[in-house]
């Protein structure tokens, strides 16, 4: 059998992001593709929660280095566009000695070096966007302009297009044009189902009573998750209910503070991704609040969501669409806004709602997420 050689690139390391590690480990399963991975390592540790190496052995990964800019007094924007062209260029001639069938591009950075490679190699383009790419948080305007010009440039040679909720795929297709498309949701895969997390873990490591609620918030410290206003709100609760914020970022010493002055506020340093659902699990309530303040949060559904589901976790979400249509469909919680006020509401509502939560998740789970990603990967690498 002639295998399909299928290359995935990447401005992440392959080795911890993932979505990326599930995707791959997914189509491993697949004897007739041979599996090659390029990725960079990122010099600021963005994947702390991965401490080994999750990649299936069938899949052959290199991990370049950064160009390193650091000393070179160019602006933020100059550095970032110097950066990107060395990866692309980096990328376009290490996959020439390859000559892939199919190319998988996770994120626009390296669209460019991909449709260079489908012109030497004849082969076919995924493009994977992780969110909605030119309308993340945070970027300046100039960033945004490049790279929803890279987009609707390079649209058209893309085969099919993988991206993480409906309403992102439905602006992608609204704006860019028809495409053959897909979600892939940002599910977890569970390690160890048979084992049996401690329940009691968070409460006997905080010393919470038994009887008091245990709220978490699991993922990045940093602005647009509304944590700021979660310390608020848990300030003036009554202190029978405690939150705890699992992650790092920078607003880790804010919450640190908070944690020595106020009882029911706690730090918990980042979990390994094998933990996660066995931690997470150990609590009463999830929170989900991310903040609309670009349009990539606003339609977002993040991973963290279907953390707490699959934790067994009532959640206190955003009252954005996804979000709030993933929450109602399944009766998973309560939508909140962003205010103090507003999640102290939402705190109560849900100490009182006595709804069961439906069980019926097997649509969410990864594995009904890779099925539908082997099935496009047939479709994609067959059609003429």
């Amino acid at each position: 059998m002639i295998k399909k050689t299928i290359l995935h690139l990447t401005h992440t390391n392959v080795l911890k992001d993932i979505r990326i590690i599930k995707e791959l480990n997914a189509l491993s399963q697949k004897k007739e593709y041979k599996l090659i991975a390029f990725g960079i390592n990122l010099k600021d540790d963005l994947f702390k929660n991965v401490k080994e190496n999750l990649i299936s052995k069938e899949t052959r990964v290199s991990i370049f280095e950064q160009f390193d800019l650091n000393n070179i007094f160019f602006p933020k924007i100059i550095k970032n566009i110097i950066k990107v062209f060395n990866l692309n260029i980096l990328f376009i001639i290490k996959g020439f000695y390859i000559n892939p069938d199919l190319i998988h591009c996770h994120d626009v950075v390296v669209l460019p070096s991909a449709y260079v490679l489908k012109i030497v190699s004849k082969c076919k383009i995924i493009y994977d966007a992780h969110e909605l790419e030119a309308y993340r948080g945070g970027q300046d305007f100039f960033s945004s302009f490049l790279q929803i010009s890279v987009e609707r440039i390079l649209w058209s040679k893309v085969d099919g297009f993988i991206t993480v909720s409906n309403s992102i795929k439905e602006w992608y297709q609204r704006k860019l044009g028809k495409k053959p498309s897909i979600v892939i949701l940002n599910t977890p895969k569970i390690f160890n189902p048979k084992k049996q997390p401690n329940k009691n873990y968070l409460k006997e490591l905080f010393k919470i009573p038994k009887n008091n609620k245990v709220f978490i918030y699991l993922g990045a410290f940093v602005e647009g998750r509304s944590i700021k206003n979660i310390i608020e709100a848990f300030k003036e609760v009554e202190t029978s209910n405690h939150v705890i914020f699992i992650g790092y970022g920078k607003l880790e010493k804010l919450i640190r503070k908070n944690a020595l002055i106020h009882q029911n506020i706690h730090y918990h340093p980042p979990l390994n991704f094998k933990d996660i659902l066995s931690i997470s699990s150990s609590a009463d309530y999830g929170l989900c609040l991310i903040e609309p303040s670009s349009l990539s949060d606003y339609y977002s559904l993040p991973n963290k969501l279907f953390e707490y589901i699959f934790s067994n976790l009532k959640i206190i979400g955003s009252n954005c669409p996804e979000i709030k249509l993933l929450i109602n469909k399944y009766s998973l919680g309560v939508t909140s806004g962003f205010s103090k006020k507003e999640i102290i509401n939402s705190i109560k509502k849900i100490l009182v709602n006595k709804e069961y939560i439906k069980k019926d998740f097997e649509q969410l789970t990864w594995n009904y997420q890779e099925k539908i990603l082997k099935d496009f990967y047939e479709r994609i690498t067959t059609q003429k």
